[in-house]
């Protein structure tokens, strides 16, 4: 996986994705964030996940769902309103 491969490569501790434009999380792939992803995030050294979420909908409430599904076993995942916020949530939690 190429985003794998790249956080670790730049020894990153943050991740963002932008999710703002999925309609739906299935069963299938939130057992698979759960399951998969994530331990490959830990593994990486990820610490900390930011996922951009759409405004309103069901795509705003299934990536929700996932976040909140999502075991933090290491890493702190958050969801955000804009790729500005997400951003600034992110650079704040390097300084804390």
């Amino acid at each position: 996986m190429r985003a794998v491969e790249a956080i670790r490569d730049r020894s990153a501790i943050r991740n963002l994705s932008d999710t703002h434009k999925v309609k739906v999380v299935v069963h299938a792939d939130q057992a698979w964030a759960n399951e998969v992803w994530i331990p490959l995030l830990i593994t990486a050294g990820v610490k900390r996940f930011a996922l951009v979420t759409a405004a309103a909908g069901l795509g705003k409430a299934t990536v929700g769902d996932v976040i909140r599904l999502v075991d933090n076993r290491g890493v702190l995942i958050q969801g955000f309103a804009s790729l500005e916020t997400a951003h600034e949530g992110l650079a704040e939690a390097s300084s804390v």
